[in-house]
Formats: C-alpha cells, structure tokens, sequence
C-alpha cells in the first residue's frame, strides 16, 4: 500500500543528444500532492493533512524495510488519488 505500480520503463534519445527516462504507473486521479494543496481552491481538513501524512510516512518505511531510498520527497513527487 501507498507505493505506486509500476508497469514499465523506457528511454530515448532527445534531439540534442540527451537521454529521457520515463516510467509507466497507474493512474493517480488527483495529480500530485502539489496539485491538491495548490489547486482549485480546495481546503484540506487537519484530518485530510494527517492521513496524508501517515499514508507517506507508511510509504516511506516499505520502502525502507526493503533497503530503498527515496532521495526527492516532495509535493511535486506525491502523487494522489
């Protein structure tokens, strides 16, 4: 739970003689947690906050107790359904 499934990874050569990785997931209606706390006016409730908060605090020990890091935490990178 509150680990995204990942279905597929690529990458491909830009124009410019870069490279761009991409990942393919499932779908998070609500976009990123940026989203949700910047968008459409929408107030979030101390008890939204904190579920939230739970939920990427579970995130993050699964992750850990599979000797995983995630080194860009952020709102951007949080994704909501």
């Amino acid at each position: 739970a509150y680990i995204l499934k990942t279905f597929g990874y690529g990458d491909r050569l830009l124009d410019d003689g870069t490279k761009e990785c991409y990942l393919i997931t499932e779908l998070m209606h609500r976009g990123s947690l940026a989203n949700v706390i910047h968008g459409r006016g929408e107030k979030l409730s101390l008890r939204r906050k904190l579920s939230l908060a739970c939920q990427i605090a579970s995130g993050m020990r699964k992750l850990h107790a599979h000797t995983m890091i995630h080194r860009d935490i952020r709102p951007d990178n949080i994704l909501v359904s």
